[in-house]
């Protein structure tokens, strides 16, 4: 045999494995996609010795599903016995999987405005949830960004969706504070810079899904920008910044999410806001604002409560200490005591102070 004709075999080989590589990250993607897709309760029949026959349908009418949305071609609707099991594992340790639970103590259907506050996103490009502290205002925002950094939407889920990676900024009022409470609660701890992902894993985003952090030197311990692996395949990119950086700092950049941990500054507010500005062909990306009203009456506060300056790419959802289940008695009581009396309505109901 010739060395040209050796050398042309040789390619197309090497070809068909690469391609039967693609096909089978494919399938992997799309099982995935589609056992994300599945309840608890599903994903434990299937996992029984004798499958729920209904839960086989819902399983492989999902992943018909998730097929047709990537265009790809549908993989055999065997059960993955393994990847069910990874699966169930994994829900079992990740903060994504087990907040807002189907039953128990604190099921879902107990957090109505953190429902809402996700629902507002669908037909909405400015969705503020001003609410009392400890109402679970910051986790709704981070567990809202770690979904659609990974494209991880629960069955439930009936607000915006990205069917592809995402560009996003988490913001707060000081480097330290997004730091302690925005990455934190996004990526967990955090062990190694710099490199490939290494931490605990106990964020909003699971371990697995998180590729690689780049540090900011400036501020101990955290992060500047991480990639994020999309359940499509790609790779979305979260990048932490602060409102004492300047409006300056949120020019330029397209983004197709912004999370704004605190109230921010009008000036900067204006500024992200013109960062997702029809990113996604769709009309916009979306805003979202989180903050307990302690500035009474601001300019952001008019621009989502005053009727006369309502916009339909606006939505504000409030909530207070009676709206979450998490709160006892007790410990309501005990705050309340500890509130100066004119900060009460909006630490304990998230109502403005004064106007």
């Amino acid at each position: 045999m010739q060395g040209p004709l050796r050398n042309q075999i040789r390619t197309v080989k090497n070809e068909v494995s690469e391609l039967r590589t693609v096909v089978r990250r494919e399938r992997e993607q799309l099982r995935q996609a589609a056992l994300y897709a599945l309840s608890d309760r599903q994903l434990k029949t299937l996992a029984a010795a004798d499958p729920d026959p209904e839960a086989v349908s819902a399983y492989r009418r999902v992943l018909d599903a998730a097929a047709r949305r990537a265009g790809w071609t549908c993989p055999s609707g065997e059960l993955p016995v393994d990847a069910i099991a990874q699966e169930l594992t994994i829900r079992s340790r990740s903060k994504l999987y087990t907040m807002f639970p189907d039953e128990g103590e604190f099921r879902r259907e107990l957090y109505p405005k953190q429902l809402e506050f996700f629902r507002a996103g669908r037909d909405h490009r400015e969705v503020a949830f001003i609410a009392a502290n400890r109402c679970g205002k910051s986790e709704a925002g981070v567990y809202q960004a770690a979904v659609h950094l990974t494209g991880l939407y629960p069955p439930w889920w009936e607000g915006r969706r990205f069917d592809q990676p995402i560009h996003a900024w988490m913001i707060s009022d000081t480097n330290q504070t997004t730091c302690d409470i925005l990455q934190r609660k996004l990526l967990g701890r955090i062990a190694s810079a710099n490199k490939p992902f290494s931490g605990s894993g106990d964020g909003m985003v699971p371990g697995d899904r998180i590729v690689q952090v780049q540090m900011k030197p400036s501020t101990r311990g955290a992060v500047g920008t991480a990639l994020i692996r999309h359940v499509s395949g790609g790779v979305s990119e979260v990048t932490f910044k602060s409102y004492q950086q300047g409006r300056e700092a949120f020019q330029g950049t397209e983004q197709d999410l912004v999370v704004c941990d605190e109230e921010p500054p009008m000036e900067v507010y204006a500024e992200a806001l013109m960062r997702t500005m029809d990113t996604t062909g769709k009309g916009g990306g979306l805003v979202l604002l989180l903050f307990t009203p302690l500035n009474g009456w601001s300019e952001v506060v008019d621009s989502f409560l005053n009727p006369e300056k309502g916009s339909g790419d606006r939505s504000c959802v409030q909530a207070g200490w009676d709206d979450v289940p998490h709160l006892s008695a007790a410990e309501k009581e005990s705050m309340w005591e500890a509130i100066p009396e004119y900060q009460r309505e909006a630490r304990s109901k998230g109502i403005q102070i004064g106007r």
